[in-house]
């Protein structure tokens, strides 16, 4: 008994779902300490940037939507547990029969109470006749009519003439013999009679008054297992147990108590459900359309993920190689500064030796201020470059010191083979075929057109065959229906047999008239559709159409640096001649200013030429879907070639 009670108190609990811890809160990186390269910084960057985090964040709540309709799909365990009691007028005919039962058992005892007065007083008194009391009855319980009926006093014997006679013959002890032998026999009659009058009284005093209510009480467990298949058949085995006691209210079950004389009956059943759609197309599109909508909605999403992570590699890219012109700048008019105080002090020399006029050197004094002015600027537009890359990167600074500093410089123009493979990446549509966005697109539409199948389908009529079958067992018990004791009679329920098998057939026929519901959905479905392949075509003219941009831009950029160098070279040439005839008192300060500022200019065209051809090739590479090269295969995403 303990057993079975914790079995049944098991399957009462609800059952625990498996839990899924929580994701990490998101929190940016920590400065490194370190001197960082590009690869450092965008690797720094695909883990702590926040977009990508977002991204992530989006995948894993498609996923859960992926979860959440493949579990249409998951067993399910169901347990039931009932408890009812339905209170019920007697019918008239069942209350007719119990007054008249209870009339019939009133009757017998006073009719055999009033025999056993009558034999009594015979016996008392000696004077022997016909048995008094008896009373003609007649008894009628439902439809049947029982008549008791007294002898008739013609057929007895006038036994006291017969004795006088007897004794006037001088029979006395004949006499005697026959009188003893009518004693017992009365005396017999007489024990009879007040037996039957008494148990006719006890059995009244049983049966108590009528009953006017009956009470049903019905206690039902019920186990099953139920899955829905892909192909949309709903498959359900199942074991019920129930157990019904039908007795009348302050009655026992006992009928010799008044009860209804029904046991309490345990009742099994084991067998199985199935649903199977026989209208829109089998149910199988129907079924599936969420699921596969889901799945194709979490691989635009792992698509997602990739395209943030190229994203994020692009901004760092960028926000390096502007902290890393900006650097270039600084140690370029940090140069600048140094040869400005070289030439001051070979003026104050000059002035010195009375070969240069003071005034002059008041110009130069001038023009290192000037350029002092310049590299406090240019230190400045290094710390914002600096601050604009920790924010990419997703890196937490909270002084100057914590903020990224640079380990690689501005990378050398591309040559010509590698123009050629990017312009033939181009015109080959490679900027379509590896462009997460697109793909992240075209799973988008996948999952729309997946949905619109589904909604199409549900536009049909719905025809559902349901089938049951079971088996059932029954056991009947006197006893009552307590919780202590009620399993071992509910067991028995399953090991005294089983008939069967019980079927049932029946055929669903569904066809709204306007079906407004479904058409509304299908148009919705159809409309989002259409968005999604209007998204992916015009995705895919402009990121053809940039990359064709961006490729005409680097070839220009590219011509533009290679005359930057040149005006760079010519400028220190000049500069250099400058110099040495400034030494030889043959041009002035202020010839030699403006050759400074020449060189100065064009060194800094320089730097934002090779800015701008390093940043083209990088925006190229991106929309060529080279720039970080990832991979995904179903939801998930990887870095690299792989």
């Amino acid at each position: 008994m303990g057993k079975a009670a914790t079995f049944l108190l098991a399957l009462l609990l609800p059952l625990a779902a498996a839990g899924q811890a929580p994701p990490a809160p998101y929190a940016p990186g920590a400065a490194p300490g370190v001197p960082l390269s590009l690869e450092e910084a965008v690797r720094f960057a695909l883990d702590h940037d926040p977009a990508v985090a977002q991204a992530r964040a989006v995948k894993a709540f498609n996923l859960g939507l992926l979860q959440e309709q493949r579990g249409a799909f998951d067993e399910q365990f169901s347990f039931a547990a009932s408890f009812s009691r339905e209170t019920l007028q007697l019918p008239f005919g069942v209350k007719k029969n119990e007054l008249s039962r209870r009339r019939l058992l009133r009757t017998v005892a006073i009719a055999f109470e009033g025999l056993a007065n009558g034999i009594q007083q015979q016996l008392d008194s000696g004077v022997f006749g016909p048995l008094p009391g008896c009373v003609d009855t007649t008894l009628t319980i439902g439809t049947t009519v029982t008549e008791i009926h007294c002898i008739p006093p013609t057929v007895f014997i006038d036994l006291e003439a017969i004795l006088r006679g007897s004794g006037d013959a001088g029979l006395d002890e004949a006499v005697e013999a026959v009188r003893q032998a009518w004693r017992r026999q009365l005396e017999t009659y007489l024990a009879t009679s007040r037996f039957i009058a008494y148990v006719g009284r006890q059995l009244l005093r049983q049966q108590g008054v009528a009953p006017t209510l009956e009470d049903r009480d019905t206690l039902s467990y019920s186990l099953g297992l139920g899955r829905l298949f892909r192909n949309g058949v709903f498959l359900e085995p199942k074991v019920e147990l129930q157990a019904v006691r039908d007795t009348w209210r302050g009655k026992p079950l006992d009928p010799s108590f008044g009860g209804k004389g029904v046991l309490v009956s345990y009742r099994s059943q084991f067998g199985f459900n199935l649903d199977v759609p026989l209208g829109r197309g089998g149910g199988v599109v129907a079924a599936q359309a969420g699921e596969r909508a889901a799945s194709k909605q979490a691989e635009a999403a792992a698509y997602g993920e990739a395209a943030a992570l190229q994203q994020a590699a692009l901004r760092t890219t960028i926000a390096y190689y502007n902290a890393a012109a900006a650097l270039a700048r600084v140690r370029l008019l940090e140069r600048t500064l140094a040869r400005e105080q070289e030439l001051s002090a070979v003026a104050r020399a000059l002035v010195e030796a009375d070969e240069l006029a003071p005034a002059e050197l008041a110009q130069l004094d001038a023009r290192r201020a000037q350029a002092a002015s310049n590299l406090a600027a240019a230190r400045q537009a290094w710390l914002r470059a600096r601050v604009e890359l920790a924010t990419s990167m997703g890196l937490r600074a909270e002084a100057a010191a914590e903020l990224p500093e640079l380990a690689e410089e501005l990378p050398p123009p591309p040559d010509e083979a590698t123009l050629a493979q990017l312009e033939a990446a181009v015109r080959g549509e490679g900027a379509t075929r590896r462009r997460p966005e697109v793909q992240a697109a075209r799973a988008a539409l996948q999952a729309a057109s997946e949905l619109a199948a589904g909604d199409r389908a549900n536009l049909r009529r719905e025809v559902t065959l349901a089938f049951t079958a079971f088996y059932s067992g029954l056991h009947e018990s006197p006893r009552t229906m307590a919780i202590t004791r009620w399993w071992p009679d509910a067991s028995k329920a399953f090991g005294e047999g089983f008939v069967g098998p019980s079927v049932a057939v029946s055929l669903n026929f569904s066809l709204p008239v306007a079906n407004s519901f479904a058409r509304g959905r299908l148009q919705a479905s159809l409309a989002r559709q259409r968005q999604a392949a209007i998204g992916l075509g015009d995705l895919q003219r402009t990121v053809t159409l940039r990359a064709q941009e961006l490729l005409l831009r680097l070839r220009q950029r590219q011509r533009e640096l290679a005359e930057r160098q040149r005006a760079v070279a010519a400028a220190q040439a000049s500069l250099e001649a400058a110099q040495e005839l400034f030494r030889a008192g043959e041009v002035s300060v202020v010839d030699l200013i403006l050759t400074e500022e020449t060189l100065q200019n064009a060194e800094l065209a320089l730097v934002d030429a090779q800015l701008g051809v390093a940043a083209s090739v990088a925006q190229l590479r991106f929309e060529l879907g080279e720039l970080l090269p990832t991979r995904v295969t179903g939801t998930t995403v990887t870095v690299g070639e792989g």
